[in-house]
């Protein structure tokens, strides 16, 4: 596999539940678009020989909904993951989580007609045709931030395998937030932030650019600990921000590297050491067949990609 790149952007990415939207193609090694899967489950894992925290990770983030059905134990980057299917009203939702009980991914299927304009013609693009599949995601993704000794940020963006999805550094502009007035939003963007946060008392909205597109963070307190979700101007969401809690001991060992590279760099002040956020991001899975192969890409909601295209055989029943 090629190695990541490294491009500069000229907005901050989204810290955050629901999507990011990160600048540049990058390797892609995430947990919802991988092709490395060995163990295959031979179908006899059931409910009570799912671990605890896994379970109670499914109950957390399938909201209320029926199940689970379909449980399915596999191997990726030689870590063990359970996936179940859970059914509500607005459809199924399929939730991954390690061993540990860690969140992998939460994935729903949805028509290509479901797919925001932007998305839909970015898909069409890398993909070389309109897709005929498509699944709407929010990925588990660390994103662990460095700032050298002169000044400049680089972002990692690590799944909980310890894949780096993504690097991108950032210029001075691409920090440049201002504060504003949830009163002042877009209707649809205020709706979306207003959803999220559930009736909990805002604590600051802010004004950013991403992908030259216009982006509004508005944070809050919630229960468990500080959250962030970060909307575009008609109400797609890119990005929520989660307590971060215990690392994975792989995105721990990546955080672990760039605090030695900040020793090495005599980096003293606290602003300058690696700080690490878990965010949930939002990506479509968009798939094309072409021939016995189903072509696959992920794209966040800003248009832009993650990683290259990925390819592997089309089941039978996906076959003409």
């Amino acid at each position: 596999m090629p190695p990541t790149s490294t491009r500069t952007a000229a907005a901050p990415t989204a810290a955050a539940l629901i999507g990011a939207a990160l600048i540049g193609a990058v390797m892609l090694l995430g947990a919802a678009c991988t092709s490395e899967r060995a163990g295959e489950d031979d179908g006899s894992t059931t409910t009570e020989s799912v671990p605890g925290a896994v379970r109670a990770t499914w109950s957390t983030f399938a909201g209320v909904r029926t199940g689970p059905a379909d449980i399915e134990r596999e191997t990726e980057h030689g870590l063990d993951t359970w996936s179940a299917e859970f059914a509500g009203e607005d459809g199924t939702v399929e939730v991954t989580a390690l061993a540990d009980g860690t969140l992998v991914a939460v994935e729903r299927d949805v028509t290509p007609a479901d797919l925001p304009s932007v998305v839909a013609g970015a898909a069409a693009t890398v993909l070389g045709a309109p897709p005929e599949r498509a699944s709407h995601l929010r990925l588990a993704v660390y994103e662990i931030e460095e700032r050298d000794a002169m000044g400049a940020v680089r972002e990692r963006f690590v799944d909980p395998f310890g894949e780096v999805l993504m690097t991108r550094t950032l210029d001075a502009a691409a920090e440049h937030e201002v504060a504003e007035s949830i009163d002042d939003l877009p209707p649809a963007a205020r709706r979306a932030i207003e959803r999220e946060v559930d009736g909990a008392r805002l604590e600051g909205v802010e004004h950013e650019q991403d992908a030259g597109r216009s982006v509004h963070a508005a944070s809050w307190t919630a229960a468990d600990g500080s959250r962030e979700v970060k909307v575009l101007d008609d109400g797609t969401v890119l990005s929520l921000e989660l307590p971060t809690g215990a690392l994975p001991a792989r995105v721990s060992a990546l955080a672990g590297d760039a605090e030695d590279d900040d020793d090495e760099a005599e980096v003293d002040s606290a602003e300058e050491s690696g700080t690490v956020e878990r965010m949930l991001l939002v990506a479509w899975e968009v798939e094309v067949p072409s021939g016995n192969l189903m072509r696959r890409a992920l794209v966040l909601p800003t248009g832009e990609t993650i990683g290259q295209l990925e390819s592997e055989p089309r089941e039978p029943r996906d076959r003409d």
